[in-house]
């Protein structure tokens, strides 16, 4: 969502207003589409997680969301150009070192490292993120936002959340188990139907 790691980090130099109009012709023509979010990028700011949240916002829904980690593969330019800066070392290249995960598995960790705005912008985007899936047999599915946009929009506003990050990830994550539990009653009431 941030058009400057877009631009600096991925080179991708497409802009907000572009990915807005491309979702919006999607959706005219019902045409799903999907959005991937890559996060633990070291150089991403808090004004960057901003700017996604503001981008997720913008475009039109329903669209599917994929939430991945930044994987460092060998010799590639983003690899080799962290390498030489500095801001990776060898252990964290996929196929190197020990700490390379899952690239799926997103987790919110409070890390002294970060300013609080970081992790209150990237709480937001999990709390803008979650949804639930409405399964019928002869459709794929329909998704369904679980917190409304108004209610993302109204947590954003509240300066106390936003300096306290460690209480904000575990709302977050309280709010997610919320959203899960509900897709999975939603799931029991439509196999019980007749």
């Amino acid at each position: 969502g941030s058009e400057r790691v877009r631009r600096e980090i991925y080179h991708r130099p497409v802009t907000n207003d572009k990915i807005i109009e491309a979702a919006r012709t999607l959706k005219r023509h019902n045409v799903g589409y999907r959005i991937d979010l890559i996060f633990d990028n070291p150089l991403e700011e808090a004004r960057d997680l901003k700017q996604t949240l503001e981008l997720m916002m913008a475009l039109p829904q329903p669209y599917v969301t994929c939430r991945m980690k930044l994987t460092y593969f060998p010799a590639t330019p983003i690899t080799d150009r962290f390498l030489a800066e500095g801001v990776i070392t060898e252990d964290d290249v996929l196929g190197y070192g020990e700490k390379p995960s899952r690239t799926w598995d997103v987790k919110l960790e409070y890390n002294a490292d970060r300013p609080p705005e970081y992790f209150f912008y990237l709480c937001l985007i999990f709390i803008a993120d979650y949804r639930f899936f409405y399964h019928e047999p002869w459709i794929y599915f329909e998704t369904y936002y679980f917190y409304p946009r108004w209610f993302v929009r109204w947590m954003e506003k509240r300066s106390w959340l936003k300096n306290n990050p460690e209480f904000m990830i575990a709302l977050t994550r309280a709010l997610g188990k919320i959203a899960h539990r509900s897709e999975e009653h939603t799931s029991e009431l439509q196999s019980h139907s007749f």
